[in-house]
């Protein structure tokens, strides 16, 4: 976001933003310690050829640290989201196919853990919000905002329970990763 590359640059790091090809030309070719993309490869149609152009422009000890929505995630097991397929995921993961396809170009995951992406007290209350103004919920004139507030605070707690009890099965909403270079 936009808001995000203001504040790194204000601590002092050099960002770039846009299309990673065109980045790296804008930069001669140069090679980068660290290349970090969150939720990036499901939208591409061909994620090894990407993955391919980020080992070639990583350092010797270079780092990919990004995330991919879980196929085994808990969430996917009740309901297909609109957005879980084309034209928005063009590609679903498990564990093992990424690993897979890191390996295939060249690139070894050495962290692999489960995220609940979705299941934030920022997302959880939005979700909340957007169910009560699309008439999921109306509340009489002079409802007392206390209890719209907690109204929104017993869902989240069981849901942050559910998702601590989702990371430690393996069906968090996201996989996060942490790669490097292959060893040869």
């Amino acid at each position: 976001s936009r808001d995000a590359i203001a504040r790194a640059r204000d601590v002092g790091l050099d960002v770039l933003e846009g299309p990673f090809r065109q980045l790296r030309s804008a930069r001669g070719g140069a090679r980068f310690d660290v290349v970090v993309f969150f939720h990036v490869l499901e939208h591409m149609a061909v994620p090894e050829a990407f993955l391919a152009e980020v080992r070639d422009a990583l350092s010797e000890t270079g780092w990919v640290l990004g995330s991919v929505p879980n196929a085994a995630r808990a969430t996917a097991r009740l309901v297909r989201e609109f957005w879980d397929r084309p034209p928005h995921h063009l590609t679903r993961f498990s564990r093992e196919g990424l690993r897979r396809l890191f390996a295939r170009v060249g690139l070894e995951i050495v962290e692999l853990r489960d995220q609940p992406l979705d299941i934030t007290p920022f997302r959880l209350a939005a979700l909340a919000a957007d169910f009560d103004e699309c008439g999921g919920r109306r509340y009489p004139p002079g409802t007392p905002s206390i209890v719209r507030k907690l109204r929104k605070a017993i869902p989240l707690a069981r849901n942050l329970i559910a998702a601590r009890k989702a990371c430690r099965e393996g069906t968090g909403q996201a996989l996060y990763f942490r790669a490097l270079r292959r060893v040869k």
